[in-house]
């Protein structure tokens, strides 16, 4: 299985923080490929896989952000029931702990479409009443 990089950041919880790194990764060329991010005491951690890291590093040193930067593992399993089940009972038959996972969500183009249009009307909706 390969190893790639994730970042780790601590972003003030407040509206147009995440964007604002992500507009500024964007403009220097970087995909981000997974993101997870939640809140904590008035923060927000957030964890990047990136398809370029060294500029990643250096975006996020210009943006005055403090990261750390972890290998992780990569593996891409089965899309069919009972494979994380699967893995994750192996790893722990090794005494493997996982820690966080990140999971793709593959949906055909007509779900997606659905369900961009009804979040979209979500935030125009509650942007009309902020």
């Amino acid at each position: 299985m390969p190893v790639i990089k994730e970042f780790t950041v601590l972003l003030e919880d407040r509206p147009s923080t995440l964007g604002n790194v992500c507009r500024a990764l964007a403009e220097c060329g970087v995909n981000v490929l997974a993101l997870q991010s939640f809140p904590t005491g008035g923060k927000m951690v957030t964890r990047f896989i990136v398809d370029n890291p060294p500029t990643t590093k250096a975006v996020l040193v210009n943006e005055g952000l403090t990261y750390v930067e972890t290998e992780i593992v990569h593996a891409k399993i089965a899309h069919r029931p009972g494979e994380i089940a699967r893995v994750a009972s192996r790893l722990g038959e090794a005494n493997i702990s996982i820690n966080y996972a990140y999971l793709e969500c593959l949906l055909p183009l007509s779900e997606f479409k659905a369900l961009r249009s009804q979040l979209l009307s979500q935030v125009e909706s509650h942007s009309a009443t902020s």
